[in-house]
This record gives structure tokens, C-alpha cells and sequence, in this order.
């Protein structure tokens, strides 16, 4: 049947893309484990941490030129080893934070599973970049929330610093691997600048991200659940010959010794006991034997 070879397709590309997802987590890890710091390296960087209550989170100081938050449990805060202004660092810092305390990284994590077994839906595609970009501009307003004009300013020039050191980079130790969200994702610099820059520009595109958001949403959530079958269903000759109904009409039951036989147009189909009587054949009219 080509639906079960379909079916099969489905299973087996999606159970390798779980996989290979997997792996690509796991592998992370295990790259990223010798660059975390301990308890006494990583002070430096926890002063910018400690004012935002946050205790659980390890840092890993990469060779790469790279800032990024990995894992939803026991995450890794992921920093560039040099090349960083101090000032810069604190807004990597303070971005990556907003991140984790409100669960992007879950968000970023359950999409990247689902599109494992949605990967033949393109809405899962278009719905993960719209989240992505969302997640990005909603941390970049958090982040900013009670600054003033200055300081948004100096918010989206560090951007376009962190974001024009990352591309001169050279050294590749992490970046074949993947992590959940980067400070710089590609494609979104340019808009989430414009956005940081124009607050009624902001408040619209919100609403228009919101709106398109929801509307991918509507329709994987269609996909998923609406099948589309074939607008006949024409029984052929064939079959028909070899069919028959059950009915009131053409039907009824003979009950003798606690046991029903059925009869369907005069001749005998079946005996059947009284808990199929009741469930399926409560209308057929009985006949009790004397």
C-alpha cells in the first residue's frame, strides 16, 4: 500500500533526524567540557551574573569567537576567549541571561524536535525562523527595558562590534557544532538594530510578528491534525456483490439457551452472546424461542 511505504518514509527519516539531533547535543557537550571554568576562573565573568539571582549556569570560554547559551538542563554560557570589550561582554552577558530565565532555551529546544518529525512540513521551517527572530527581538527589549536613549545606542553599537568581531574569526574549534541560541543570529542583525532604533517601529513589527507567528502555528497545527482523503468513495462492483448491511429490516435475532443467533434476509450468520447484543446489535428486533 503506498500509504504504509509513506508511513515508513515518515518513521525512518524521522528517527534518524532524532537521532542525529541527539548526537549533535551530546557531542556539544563533550566539547564544550573542557572549557568550563571552575568556581575561581569564571569569577570575572560571574560579577555580571550575580545581580540577576542566577546560580545554576556554568561558562565554558571558548577559543572561538562565539557568544551563545547551550543545554535546557544545566546550561552552558557560552563566551569568547579575548577580542571582547568589557563593556561588550556585559551585554552578552545580560542577553544570554534574559534567554535562560525565560525558558528560550525550552522554546528553541521543543521546535527543534518537533521539526525531527515534521521535517516534510515547511511551516515548521518558516515557524522556526519567525521564533528565533521573536526570541531575539523580545531579549534585545528586555535587555534595554529601563535605558535610556544613550544606552540603547550603545546596546545596538555593541551588536555591530560583537557581531563584526564574531565574522573575523578564524579559529573553528566549536563552531561544526550546533547551540540553541546565539547572541548574532544570521539574517536577524540588521533588523533587530533597526528595531532597537525605532520603538513605534518596534511595537508594530511586534504585532506583526505576533500575528504571523500565530498563523504558522494555525497552520502546522492543521497540518497535523486534518488529513486530506479522496472525495469518493464509490464502493466497486466487486465488492459490493460480497457486501451486505445489518438492519432492523432485514435483520433479527433468535434467542435460545442464552445465546442469539443471527439472521440477516432468512439465513442463519451467527451466534452471538448477549454483550455483543447490547453494544452492537441493540435494535435488531429478538425473537425468544418457546
Amino acid at each position: 500500500m503506498p500509504s504504509d511505504i509513506l508511513f515508513g518514509i515518515w518513521i525512518i527519516v524521522s528517527l534518524i533526524l532524532l537521532a542525529r539531533f541527539i548526537a549533535r547535543r551530546i557531542l556539544v557537550r563533550s566539547v564544550l567540557k573542557k572549557y568550563i571554568l571552575n568556581e575561581e576562573d569564571s569569577e570575572v565573568y560571574k560579577r555580571f551574573i550575580k545581580k540577576s539571582g542566577i546560580h545554576s549556569l556554568r561558562i565554558a570560554v571558548t577559543p572561538e569567537k562565539t557568544a551563545s547559551i547551550f543545554g535546557v538542563i544545566r546550561p552552558i554560557l557560552i563566551l569568547p576567549q579575548k577580542g571582547i570589550l568589557e563593556e561588550d561582554l556585559k551585554f552578552i552577558i545580560l542577553h544570554e541571561l534574559e534567554h535562560y530565565r525565560h525558558h528560550d532555551l525550552w522554546i528553541k529546544f521543543l521546535l527543534d524536535v518537533l521539526s525531527c518529525f515534521h521535517w516534510w512540513n515547511p511551516c515548521i521551517y518558516l515557524l522556526k525562523r519567525d521564533t528565533n527572530l521573536a526570541l531575539e527581538l523580545c531579549t534585545d527589549q528586555r535587555v534595554i527595558k529601563n535605558s535610556d536613549k544613550r544606552e540603547k545606542l550603545d546596546y545596538a553599537e555593541s551588536l555591530l562590534r560583537v557581531s563584526k568581531a564574531f565574522a573575523t574569526g578564524t579559529n573553528k574549534t566549536v563552531s561544526q557544532v550546533h547551540y540553541d541560541l546565539s547572541l548574532v543570529e544570521k539574517g536577524s542583525l540588521q533588523i533587530r538594530v533597526q528595531r532597537l532604533l525605532d520603538a513605534k517601529r518596534t511595537k508594530r513589527h511586534t504585532l506583526f510578528n505576533g500575528v504571523q507567528t500565530l498563523f504558522l502555528i494555525s497552520l502546522l497545527m492543521f497540518s497535523m491534525f486534518i488529513v486530506f482523503e479522496p472525495a469518493s468513495h464509490e464502493i466497486p462492483e466487486e465488492v459490493q456483490s460480497d457486501t451486505f448491511s445489518i438492519t432492523p429490516d432485514n435483520a433479527y435475532l433468535i434467542k435460545e439457551k442464552g445465546e442469539y443467533h443471527l439472521y440477516v434476509n432468512d439465513e442463519y450468520l451467527s451466534t452471538i452472546d448477549q454483550t455483543s447484543v447490547e453494544e452492537s446489535f441493540s435494535d435488531i428486533p429478538i425473537i425468544k424461542e418457546e
